[in-house]
């Protein structure tokens, strides 16, 4: 793990997350030409707690982005959170939808992250996941499910 040190996690609708630690996991992924993504930061506090941040962001004129963060105190409580928190991406469905104006195209994007029952982890939350279970003996070994 690297150097720890003094982090403040902002999001949206909350206090913002101070603590000691280290970000230990990231992942981006973009699409519509850039204008629009996600960025997911894993980080792990010095008492051992697991920080997951979720942002989603767009250029679009009229579209916010929305900063979401949870503090966790085990690593399946933080793969759980970002499994329900990281669908803003509507990459579950395969299919490609092609919107004439960019408001129904967001409304469109916010229902998939409403949508479906089944687990699901984004393409910037599988890389962040990945990373921080390769950086962290917190996480280490979380990023596949063993089977007998």
């Amino acid at each position: 793990m690297s150097t720890k040190k003094q982090i403040t996690v902002r999001r949206d609708g909350g206090k913002d997350i101070a603590f000691v630690g280290c970000q230990v996991g990231s992942g981006e992924y973009t699409f519509d030409d850039n204008t629009r993504g996600q960025d997911v930061s894993i980080y792990v506090t010095k008492a051992g707690a697991i920080i997951t941040k979720v942002l989603d962001w767009s250029r679009w004129e009229g579209e916010r982005n929305r900063s979401r963060a949870a503090v966790h105190n085990s690593p399946k409580e933080a793969f759980e959170w970002l499994e329900r928190r990281s669908r803003w991406e509507g990459e579950r469905n395969p299919k490609t939808v092609v919107h004439k104006s960019r408001k129904p195209a967001f409304d469109w994007l916010e229902q998939q992250s409403k949508d479906g029952d089944e687990p699901f982890l984004s393409v910037a939350a599988k890389l962040a996941w990945d990373d921080a279970c390769e950086n962290s003996s917190v996480l280490e070994g979380h990023n596949v499910e063993f089977v007998e």
